[in-house]
C-alpha cells in the first residue's frame, strides 16, 4: 500500500512539474500549426516546454470577389520559423490583415508573422519555405 501511494505521489509530482513548465502557442484563423520540431500537431492551443522550437505552419484563407462569389482559397506550402518560449508564456502568431486574394498571394511570396505574448513580446518573424530552410542548414555545415 505504501509503495502504491508513493508511486501515485511521484506521478502527481511529475505531472505538476511538467505543467508548471508548460508554455502555450496559438495561431490566427488563417494559420495552421502542422508540426512542432517535426512532430505532427492536431488542435490548438499547443502546449510546449520552455525552450526553442521549430514550428511548421500553413497559411490558408478564402477570399471573395463579390457577394455571389463562392470564394477562392489561397494556401501556402509548409512554412517554418523558430520560436523561443519561457515557462508559463503564452505566445500567439498572426499574419497581417489580408483583405484580397492578391494581398494573400503576395504575402505567401514573403511571409512574416507577428509573435505576441501576454507579457509584452511583439516581434516579426520571417517564415521560410522548406527549400529556404534546407539551404540555410546546408550553408551552415
Amino acid at each position: 500500500m505504501k509503495s502504491t501511494i508513493r508511486f501515485i505521489s511521484a506521478i502527481t509530482f511529475s505531472l505538476a512539474a511538467l505543467s508548471a513548465q508548460a508554455a502555450t502557442l496559438t495561431v490566427g484563423d488563417n494559420l495552421m500549426i502542422e508540426s512542432i520540431n517535426g512532430l505532427p500537431v492536431s488542435g490548438e492551443p499547443v502546449q510546449l516546454v520552455a525552450g526553442k522550437h521549430m514550428v511548421e505552419l500553413r497559411f490558408s484563407d478564402r477570399y471573395y470577389t463579390n457577394a455571389k462569389s463562392s470564394g477562392n482559397w489561397v494556401t501556402s506550402a509548409p512554412l517554418f520559423t523558430q520560436i523561443s518560449l519561457t515557462e508559463h508564456e503564452t505566445l500567439s502568431l498572426h499574419t497581417p490583415k489580408l483583405s484580397t486574394k492578391a494581398q494573400a498571394q503576395e504575402y505567401i511570396r514573403q511571409p512574416v508573422v507577428t509573435l505576441t505574448s501576454e507579457n509584452g513580446r511583439n516581434e516579426n518573424l520571417s517564415l521560410q519555405t522548406q527549400a529556404q530552410l534546407m539551404s540555410q542548414l546546408l550553408a551552415g555545415m
